[in-house]
């Protein structure tokens, strides 16, 4: 994979809070960087979560994903763009180094989201360790018939639709003195990787936010007071109604819940995101009236980011507003009345 350079837009702010070079003697300038942010944001803002899409400006190519908080632009010079588990586990990384910085950091503190470069580097390594070399695979003959397989269809709630994480075990109930660390990592886990907020400031009811479209938003209370206990799970009414079935049927980890090796909460709401996303595809879900929280805005102006590295030549100076960029004929206007 040719990854050139990785931008990272925070979606709350409307932000440009990470750029990585990832080649020696790559540059960007103000003008160029602008446009980039315009086209791929404004086409970003129009994709599903956990959706990704490629797009050309000028003669460089773009692979974009759009995430609950954060997009991610990976520019590449492949002709097939990057696969989307890259952005995927780049989002994952990030959140994972960065949430509690991401909910509350100001122009000053951009450049501590420099170090992220390394975990981008790191993923590519892990990802090219992992695709097939050619030469094993001239070594195997191909088949006179090709193989077809079917995939197996999965019953919704019978059966594991995403796969489990390692869990803890409490034979004898959480001691005490750990509970509240216990119950505070459950809650924390939700929150670096969902938009989610605490329920009357316990750190054990926290309310979820899905956004599984652009048109599909939901509400999920989950009161996990008692874990390592089967929580209590709310998703609203008119939800339950076109699901039309309960909680301990549609939700395979709920449903065989061990108290004794309990499943984390975090994977309720997987799950439960997953079995969402099944009955859209599928039609049965009706369009939601909130307002979609991935409406973007136009950009801010972009505070001035730091060189990559030390010894570049270059800075990358922030660029205009996206409406200027978008629309470079107005500020053209604007100069010719002066």
């Amino acid at each position: 994979m040719k990854v050139q350079a990785v931008f990272i837009v925070d979606k709350k702010n409307n932000m440009l809070i990470f750029l990585g070079m990832l080649k020696e003697g790559i540059s960007i300038n103000q003008q160029e960087l602008a446009t980039v942010l315009g086209k791929v944001v404004a086409a970003a803002s129009n994709l599903e979560l956990k959706s990704f899409d490629t797009i050309e400006i000028g003669k460089k190519s773009y692979l974009y994903g759009n995430f609950e908080k954060i997009i991610i632009i990976s520019e590449y010079l492949d002709k097939e763009s990057p696969p989307n588990e890259f952005l995927i586990q780049l989002n994952r990384s990030f959140l994972a180094k960065y949430a509690e910085l991401l909910e509350n950091y100001s122009k000053s503190d951009i450049p501590k989201f420099k170090p992220f470069i390394e975990n981008i580097k790191a993923v590519l390594d892990q990802l090219e360790e992992k695709s097939p070399v050619e030469s094993k695979l001239e070594e195997k003959p191909a088949p006179s018939v090709p193989i077809i397989e079917i995939p197996k269809k999965v019953e919704i709630g019978k059966e594991m639709i995403i796969k489990p994480m390692k869990r803890d075990a409490y034979p004898e109930g959480i001691p005490d003195y750990k509970r509240d660390e216990v119950l505070w990592n459950e809650s924390e886990m939700v929150k670096n990787e969902y938009v989610a907020e605490f329920v009357e400031g316990m750190i054990s009811h926290v309310q979820v936010f899905l956004s599984i479209s652009l048109t599909h938003h939901y509400q999920l209370f989950i009161d996990f007071s008692d874990y390592p206990s089967k929580p209590k799970i709310n998703i609203g009414k008119g939800l339950a109604e076109e699901l039309g079935k309960s909680l301990d049927e549609l939700l395979y980890f709920y449903r065989n819940w061990d108290t004794k090796i309990p499943a984390h909460i975090i994977e309720l709401v997987r799950e439960f995101e997953a079995v969402l996303m099944k009955y859209k595809a599928k039609g049965k879900l009706s369009a939601t009236d909130e307002m979609p929280e991935t409406a973007l805005p136009e950009l801010e102006p972009l505070p001035e980011l730091p060189p990559l590295e030390e010894e570049a030549k270059e800075e990358v100076s922030p660029p205009e507003k996206l409406r200027e960029a978008e629309n470079p004929e107005n500020k053209s206007t604007q100069n010719n009345s002066e």
